[in-house]
């Protein structure tokens, strides 16, 4: 009876525990992969059994806990896997949401909604916190407009699995750095009441968020409590062990997995001490070098060393190919931008965020996604980046495919 007994607020006991345990799940409070009881958890919230109990089975069939035989519950871990899946379903229904919402949305209340998205930073954890949780309303806010409730409600579950990642991610964030849920130009587009551009819009910030998550779960730091389904040794590894696994992800014909695959062994090769000669170090003024550490036989990828030094800033640029790179020494800066299409025909480019991956933290991108940014060295020292390329850059002459400008923020002849 105890489950049905209710709080001060008039709500449930079970109700009560299912909503403060699995608040703590997504805030990364209980971890992912560790082990509870309902004793433990009972003690924790200040409730009985029954109540926890009761949660506990709602939270196994929404897939937040798993229930271990005569020992307790574990914490859902986090897989790579996971993580592409939760994304590939967004981009499957949220343009779809979007597209359907636009002109029926309160603008007034978007956009106080993405004020608090974009608010100035306090407290580090707890901005971060605020703006988790503002960002989950904003997205959700939107879908409630496409009078479609199932379709609403899918993407409401989505977005509570996509604030656990995000809060799995804060430890790869500065504080004052600029996090990736401004919404300016998604507001404007369901306002104007065009669901294509908006559809687009959303589509492309699906993308980056995507790159986000997965470049900070990447770099998580030990003790791993984000599981890759297999595990990840972090002793390191020679330069021709790394090139050998990277010929045996591209030979199993992975796909577009391939750079999420070759980022995962990334860290071991950084690890390496010895890994660049005194030659492969060698900076130049005011530009950087690029050394071809690695080509493979057959032209499938290339390993090289960038050098960038202190203060140098790349061109605004997309890429040719699939890449995957790692700090090795200092930092980097990464400024991405969104391609936007307007009514004269011309394309802007839309500030969508920056990042700072530090010694250690990997990224990835691919060709077929909005990858356009630009990398420079913020810091006084000089910064070593490793990049594993999908081509023979040797022939290529270089992964990039274009370089944008800024001229008047368009963007001529260009399309996404």
């Amino acid at each position: 009876m105890s489950v049905y007994r209710k709080a001060n607020g008039g709500e449930r006991l079970s109700d009560v525990a299912f909503e403060r345990i699995k608040r703590d799940i997504v805030s990364a409070a209980l971890q992912p992969g560790i082990e509870v009881t309902e004793a433990e958890l009972a003690r924790r919230y200040k409730l009985g059994k029954a109540p926890v109990r009761a949660a506990l089975l709602r939270l196994c069939q929404e897939e937040w806990v798993r229930a271990i035989p005569r020992k307790g519950y574990l914490i859902a871990p986090v897989t790579v896997r996971d993580v592409q899946a939760i994304f590939q379903l967004r981009q499957l229904l949220e343009p779809t949401a979007v597209r359907l919402a636009a002109g029926h949305v309160d603008g007034e209340h978007l956009k106080r909604l993405n004020a608090l998205c974009t608010a100035h930073p306090g407290s580090r954890k707890a901005h971060v916190a605020a703006l988790l949780r503002a960002n989950r309303l904003f997205h959700v806010t939107v879908a409630r407009t496409c009078a479609n409730d199932r379709l609403a409600g899918i993407l409401e579950k989505l977005h509570d699995q996509l604030e656990r990642l995000f809060h799995l991610g804060l430890s790869s964030w500065s504080m004052g750095e600029e996090l990736p849920f401004g919404h300016d130009a998604l507001i404007g587009a369901l306002l104007a009441g065009d669901g294509e551009a908006a559809a687009r819009i959303s589509a492309a910030e699906i993308e980056t968020g995507r790159k986000i998550v997965m470049n900070a779960i990447l770099s998580y730091p030990g003790p791993m409590q984000v599981h890759f389904g297999g595990g990840m040794r972090w002793e390191s590894i020679t330069l021709r062990e790394f090139a050998e696994e990277v010929a045996q992800i591209v030979m199993a014909g992975k796909g577009m997995e391939a750079p999420v695959r070759v980022a995962e062994k990334m860290p071991r090769l950084l690890a390496n001490p010895n890994l660049l000669t005194a030659e492969q170090v060698a900076s130049a003024t005011n530009a950087y070098r690029q050394y071809l550490l690695y080509r493979h036989p057959d032209g499938w990828f290339s390993i090289l060393a960038l050098v960038r030094e202190a203060g140098h800033s790349s061109p605004i640029h997309d890429h040719t190919c699939w890449g995957v790179v790692g700090v090795y020494q200092g930092e980097e800066r990464e400024q991405r931008y969104l391609l936007a299409g307007g009514t004269d025909g011309q394309y802007g480019l839309i500030p969508s965020g920056v990042t700072h991956h530090r010694r250690g933290d990997v990224s990835y991108f691919d060709p077929n996604s909005p990858n356009i940014h630009s990398v420079d060295n913020p810091s006084r020292e000089t910064a070593i980046s490793i990049h594993v390329y999908g081509a023979d850059i040797r022939e290529l002459g270089g992964s990039i495919r274009k370089c944008y400008s800024l001229d008047g923020q368009t963007v001529p002849e260009a399309h996404p």
